[in-house]
């Protein structure tokens, strides 16, 4: 089932516990795996003042997916950096 990309971050996210341990990991998983069903070459995580705003870019457009709010934007960006073999203490990339 296909829903509007503008509901996928409260449809998906809305029932996890932020202070689970796995949450970062769940939540990343799954935008991960959002982006590739629906052929989105690009996944953009932009800090915003009260939180994270997930964007995916699906045919050359950047579709606006929903907010995760600040207090698990850390552990968001933190589990991107261990995916990608950066180091998770530097705050300057």
């Amino acid at each position: 089932m296909s829903y509007p990309i503008c509901e996928f971050v409260e449809r998906e996210f809305s029932g996890l516990d932020p202070a689970d341990p796995q949450y970062a990991v769940r939540v990343v998983d799954r935008i991960l795996e959002e982006g590739r069903r629906r052929g989105a070459s690009d996944v953009h995580l932009q800090p915003a003042p009260d939180g994270l705003d997930l964007k995916l870019r699906i045919d050359g457009v950047l579709q606006p997916c929903g907010r995760f709010p600040q207090r698990v934007a850390a552990n968001i960006v933190g589990r991107l950096k261990v995916l990608a073999d950066l180091l998770t203490y530097r705050v300057d990339v």
